[in-house]
């Protein structure tokens, strides 16, 4: 490379014994620029241009080592300074920004990608800044994390397409589509739609629940499943559960048979029982483990329930017991409320009438000559079991003075079915052979008079 001095000096010899040769003027200036810029500048001969290198690596390689200096402006505004689009280097420093791309107007930086260091060789991630250069978004290797707000499409929010949606992809791009998007039927009716799959399955739901930080397994409290099943396995539900119900969207409507109502009802085996523990198999870290369903402090596997069995239940009212993908069955319990509403109705006829012929009876000073006059010292006791099948025992006492006395048993009609004589032992035994199933009311008549009356249920 040539100094000015050097130029200097030949420029001077070629005045003084060359006669000022403009040919040799030119070789000297062309040798001088050409050197000053192969020190700035170095073409290669396989094509590579360095800047501020003498090896460069790529068509283009723009060299020094200096921290938080531009190494290259992209773009330039013509109406402002200092109003570019630029590609800096920073650090080397671990979990650092080490080069960035940014937008500066009126040397104000505005927005920018950053490209951050890991811990080692590999790692880091890649972060977005916008408007006053803040930070809204990272990209790491296994997600994303967003500071803000996300949208898409909302320029055309009455329209749903590809850019309308926040989708998210899996290990492969043939994965089940997974999707969130926003879709506005018309004014004031917006929806936030949730895609779960592509077929309609059991086996693909929407869940929520928490990870534990010891062992990394997901604990599934609640969970949409793509058919339609909503599964909740701990917690409680605040508010007012409301089913529809207008006759609108009804057809086919019929009135619930009373008598068949309380037969079926009489029938039914109301339970007590403890969840049993399930699992799901859950892959954590890298092993497939089987976890269950339940925490150990979870209320619903720790306390007592009480319902029916729904293959019981099946039997007398199949409508109402449902059956998911597994093949489990489930029990609509809340359309047993109108069978139960029915049932008591056909009772209070049962008693009124009931009330009606005992009043009569009492009136026509019948054989039985039941009475309300309770007598000193008798008492008639609840039968047990109660309610009973296969048989029961009916327990009274009687007070020394009483000379007669019998059992009366009424069906829910007022009528005497059995007549059964009591005598000092203090109990009767009933068979359930001897009478149908259902609810009747057996009355103590001691000397012509009514001590008491109970109720008691036959199942079969």
């Amino acid at each position: 490379m040539f100094s000015f001095a050097q130029y200097f000096t030949l420029l001077f010899i070629n005045f003084i014994f060359m006669k000022n040769n403009i040919f040799f003027n030119a070789i000297l200036f062309f040798v001088f620029c050409f050197g000053s810029l192969n020190a700035q500048i170095k073409v290669t001969s396989n094509g590579n241009v360095g800047i501020k290198t003498t090896n460069p690596q790529a068509h283009l390689d723009i060299g020094n080592t200096n921290s938080n200096e531009i190494k290259a402006i992209l773009a330039r505004l013509p109406e402002g300074t200092n109003s570019w689009l630029s590609v800096n280097s920073y650090t080397t420093q671990t979990n650092s920004k080490m080069f960035a791309i940014e937008h500066k107007f009126y040397n104000t930086l505005n927005n920018s990608i950053n490209f951050y260091r890991g811990g080692s060789t590999i790692g880091g991630y890649i972060s977005f800044n916008v408007y006053d250069n803040r930070e809204i978004a990272k990209f790491y290797k296994d997600g994303l994390e967003v500071n803000g707000n996300i949208s898409a499409g909302i320029d055309s929010p009455e329209l749903i397409g590809t850019g309308n949606k926040l989708l998210f992809l899996g290990k492969s791009r043939n994965a089940d589509p997974l999707w969130i998007a926003r879709y506005n039927k018309a004014t004031e009716q917006s929806e936030l739609r949730v895609n779960i799959g592509d077929d309609g399955g059991a086996n693909d739901k929407f869940s929520v629940g928490y990870t534990s930080w010891s062992d990394d397994i997901w604990h599934e409290h609640f969970a949409v499943r793509a058919n339609g099943d909503v599964l909740v396995t701990n917690g409680t539900i605040n508010g007012v559960p409301i089913s529809s119900s207008d006759i609108r969207y009804k057809e086919n409507i019929t009135s619930l048979e009373p008598e068949e109502s309380l037969h079926k009802l009489l029938r039914l085996n109301p339970i007590e029982y403890n969840m049993k523990q399930r699992y799901s198999e859950q892959e954590v870290n890298g092993e497939k483990r089987m976890v269950p369903l339940y925490t150990e402090d979870s209320q619903v596997f720790k306390k007592k329930h009480l319902g029916l069995v729904a293959q019981e239940l099946q039997e007398l009212y199949p409508d109402l017991v449902y059956s998911d993908s597994l093949g489990y069955l489930a029990v609509n319990y809340v359309e047993l409320i109108p069978v139960l509403i029915q049932s008591i109705q056909t009772l209070n006829r049962k008693i009124e009438n009931l009330e009606n012929t005992n009043a009569s009876l009492r009136s026509e000073n019948s054989t039985a000559d039941i009475s309300t006059v309770v007598i000193q010292g008798s008492k008639l006791y609840q039968n047990a079991p109660n309610p009973f099948s296969e048989r029961t025992a009916i327990y009274y006492e009687l007070s020394e003075s009483i000379k007669t006395a019998d059992i009366y048993i009424f069906n829910m009609q007022g009528s005497i079915v059995k007549k059964i004589a009591a005598n000092r032992s203090g109990s009767i035994e009933i068979q359930g052979s001897e009478l149908q199933a259902g609810m009747y009311l057996y009355s103590l008549v001691a000397d012509g008079k009514e001590v008491d009356t109970k109720r008691m249920i036959l199942t079969k």
